[in-house]
């Protein structure tokens, strides 16, 4: 096969993940309102356009996400990351070797959003 039909793979680690919230407290429910990129040293946090509902939990949703690029910004670990509000989650950790943070924000919106569009994709 001809390798060069293929784009070359990135040799940073990376992961990515999606942010949910339970949108009635203490629900199982969740929906996905972002999602985040890690590759290498570098990291990138994108929120989804929120429609219904949601819009009421924009400054929620803003506080988590400005937490959560603190915490990455000090070097802390994806994996380990506790939202400061209840019932926000960073869901599966998808571990690979992403080229870019715009191709892993749209493969986790896309495995993960089905109801909600991203800014960007």
């Amino acid at each position: 096969m001809d390798d060069s039909l293929f784009p070359p793979v990135s040799q940073d680690k990376s992961v990515a993940a999606p942010i949910f919230v339970a949108p009635i407290l203490g629900s199982h429910e969740r929906v996905c309102i972002g999602a985040v990129s890690v590759i290498g040293e570098s990291f990138e946090v994108e929120t989804v356009t929120l429609i219904g509902s949601l819009k009421g939990m924009k400054s929620q949703i803003e506080l988590v996400v400005e937490q959560l690029k603190g915490y990455l910004a000090t070097e802390g670990e994806l994996h380990l990351f506790t939202p400061c509000i209840a019932d926000f989650y960073v869901g599966p950790l998808a571990l690979g070797f992403f080229g870019n943070h715009s191709l892993a924000i749209k493969t986790i919106l896309r495995n993960h959003s089905f109801l909600y569009g991203c800014k960007n994709v």
